[in-house]
């Protein structure tokens, strides 16, 4: 309905500009060249202001859709998955322990907070190279199987879940991330967190091996 009244007044604007510039035509046609000229003028600015509203308030509506966009979330599921030559309970043995994100590059100090609780309700913190501190919130634990992880600083937006299924000798590892954000943010949430997963896989296979290699080397 409002946007109906909106073209309704500016087709009445539109035929009064027509009807008033007439008239100045008709003036200076008649041989009144000053009123007509002064109409003319007044005309020709009240066209210029309309034109300087009109635009005005197209440009706060571009803002305004903008800011609607920038506002509205949704949430984002992104997962991965990787088959790794080394069976699950080696692999579950490497990525549950919170001490061993150092072993996987992830960080350069990481633990257990202490006075949390093993399992669901633990946290577990790590510290990057950088010095940015991270913690996570372990939602649920199937041991040996899996892990939900919630982050909690620095933000609380991420849930991950980290999932082992066995296949004797070899395990099929999916990591899932999903998050509240930003729509516009979308995109890029998926390419940042693909990044991860991959990196993170190639981290998990590299420490496996080397494992492996350094139990050979032992039982030679």
């Amino acid at each position: 309905m409002g946007k109906f009244v909106g073209m309704f007044q500016a087709l009445l604007q539109v035929v009064g500009a027509v009807a008033v510039g007439v008239l100045a035509l008709q003036k200076i046609s008649a041989g009144e060249r000053g009123s007509g000229g002064l109409i003319l003028v007044a005309l020709i600015l009240c066209l210029i202001l309309s034109l300087s509203y009109y635009l005005r308030r197209w440009k706060q509506g571009l803002a305004f859709g903008a800011a609607r966009n920038h506002a509205r979330t949704k949430v984002v599921r992104v997962e991965e998955s990787v088959t790794l030559q080394h069976p699950a309970d080696e692999v579950w043995a490497l990525i549950r322990p919170a001490e061993n994100s150092v072993a996987l590059g992830a960080a350069v100090h990481a633990f257990k907070v202490p006075g949390t609780p093993d399992g669901a309700g633990e946290w577990q913190c790590s510290i990057a190279a950088n010095g940015q501190a991270s913690i996570l919130e372990v939602l649920s634990v199937n041991e040996g199987r899996s892990a939900t992880v919630r982050s909690v600083f620095p933000e609380r937006t991420h849930v991950s879940t980290f999932d082992i299924t066995d296949q004797g000798n070899t395990s099929t590892f999916t990591y899932a991330c999903q998050a509240e954000i930003p729509s516009h943010a979308a995109r890029q949430f998926r390419i940042v967190q693909g990044h991860f997963a991959r990196d993170y896989f190639s981290r998990i296979a590299e420490s496996l091996a080397r494992n492996s290699q350094v139990g050979g080397q032992e039982s030679a």
